[in-house]
Order: structure tokens, then sequence, then C-alpha cells
């Protein structure tokens, strides 16, 4: 069904890239005596925000055929939306060109909001990694 969906163009595709150190994906849990009462906040880094906002930028630049809209979240994930007809494109370039060279697709999944009229989404997660 969601093949015929993207047969269709009935997709709206949504790339969301993630580019953060290997080492902030690991996890360790240390158990202390005094319980922790304040929130986990991420601290804001507007360095990787400009970054990513301008590696944004070159996307839609270099493909502006399929790329419909660029965002950073609060998280500082890059968000390319992209025409369904640009799916092969932009993954290809997001893989082979000089300037990006990401090298693991983490997640492939598709969302379905039946009261729109194109209402499937199809949402692609790219990890990049500094190793």
């Amino acid at each position: 069904m969601l093949a015929a969906a993207l047969l269709r163009g009935l997709v709206r595709t949504g790339l969301r890239v993630t580019a953060r150190p290997a080492m902030l994906l690991q996890t360790r849990f240390e158990a202390s005596a005094s319980a922790e009462t304040r929130p986990t906040v991420r601290p804001k880094d507007e360095v990787t925000l400009k970054q990513l906002s301008a590696f944004g930028e070159y996307v839609a630049e270099i493909l502006p055929k399929y790329v419909q809209q660029v965002q950073v979240t609060c998280f500082n994930e890059l968000e390319i939306l992209i025409h369904p007809d640009g799916i092969i494109p932009v993954l290809t370039f997001l893989k082979d060109h000089t300037n990006a060279q990401f090298k693991s697709l983490t997640d492939l999944t598709a969302v379905d909001v039946p009261s729109r009229q194109n209402r499937f989404e199809e949402v692609i997660f790219i990890l990049f990694l500094f190793l």
C-alpha cells in the first residue's frame, strides 16, 4: 500500500538528519545517593545550529527541484522536507557527495493521517556520526 502511494506521488517525504558526535549517543547510568531534582536539559549549541542551518541551505541550493523546506529542530536535528520524486536523488546526494557522505540509514517509516488529502508521509532518519 505504501509503495502504491509512493508511485501515485501522495507522499510528503521528510528526511531527519541527526548530526551528533557518536559519544553523545552512548548513555551510561550511574547510581548516586542523592536524587536529582532538576530536569536534564541539553545546552543550546549555537555553533552546531549554524552548521546544520548552513548545510540545509546548501542542500536546498543544490537540489531546488526536490527540497521543499529545511529546518533545524530544538534537538539539533536537520529536517529536509522533499518532494516524493526526490527520494532517490536526495538520498544519493547525501550518501555520495563529498560535502555530505552520510553513512547510516537508521530508520525508514511511514505515517498515515487519514484526515489529510495526501494522507501518507514517509519519514527517513539518517544518522551522521563524527568519527
